[in-house]
């Protein structure tokens, strides 16, 4: 896996310091994998689509344990 943890406990591409969690904040914000390399150079594209695809296996593995429901997000203005 080209990730490893930096001093901080943050997951990081292997050789950078790029946290692993900047390409998914850049997906989050509509940004493409285009712009995500541009802006950072020293991620390969093949580290940046191993990590999309290892996510995505770990995200859809079957899993025994109950998962907590994500919260949504009140659209009300506050009182």
């Amino acid at each position: 896996m080209p990730i490893y943890e930096d001093g901080n406990g943050r997951l990081v591409f292997a050789g950078t310091r790029v946290p692993i969690e900047t390409l998914f904040d850049y997906v989050a914000r509509g940004k493409t994998l285009e712009e995500f390399l541009k802006d950072f150079p020293d991620v390969s594209r093949q580290d940046a689509i191993a990590i999309v695809k290892a996510t995505i296996a770990r995200l859809t593995e079957p899993t025994t344990e109950p998962v907590e429901p994500i919260a949504k997000k009140s659209h009300e203005p506050n009182a």
